[in-house]
C-alpha cells in the first residue's frame, strides 16, 4: 500500500511540474526530496492519527518522537521537562536536500524546520 501510495504521489507531482513548465533543475529537486524522503516519508497523516488520542498520549507521543533531537541540542540541556514539551509540540517533521536554504537573511521564519 505504501508503495502505491508513494508512485500515485510521485505521478501527481510529475503532472503538476509538466503543467506549470517547472525547469528541470526544479523537477530534479522535486524528485530528489520525494527519493529522500520515501523511507521516512510520512506516507499517513500523523496529525490526524494523533488527534484521535487522548490529549495525554498525544503529547507523550509528541515527546518520545522529539527525544533524540531534542537531547542533541545543546540549547535544550538547561530548560526543564515543560518547556521541552512545549517546543516539541511546536516541531514538525521535514526533510531537507543538500543545498537547500532553510531561511534567508531579513525573511521572515513561518516554520520551524
Amino acid at each position: 500500500h505504501a508503495s502505491r501510495l508513494y508512485t500515485e504521489r510521485l505521478q501527481l507531482a510529475e503532472a503538476y511540474m509538466k503543467s506549470k513548465g517547472l525547469p528541470q533543475e526544479y523537477q530534479e529537486r522535486v524528485r530528489r526530496y520525494y527519493e529522500a524522503s520515501f523511507p521516512t516519508a510520512k506516507l499517513f497523516d500523523e496529525d490526524h492519527v494523533l488527534s484521535t488520542l487522548s490529549y495525554p498520549l498525544q503529547r507523550d507521543i509528541v515527546e518520545f518522537n522529539c527525544a533524540a533531537l531534542l537531547k542533541d541540542v545543546p540549547l535544550f540541556n538547561a530548560t526543564d521537562a515543560a518547556f521541552k514539551a512545549k517546543v516539541a509540540g511546536l516541531l514538525k517533521p521535514t526533510v531537507g536536500l543538500p543545498g537547500d536554504v532553510l531561511a534567508r537573511e531579513r525573511e521572515p521564519v513561518t516554520k520551524v524546520v
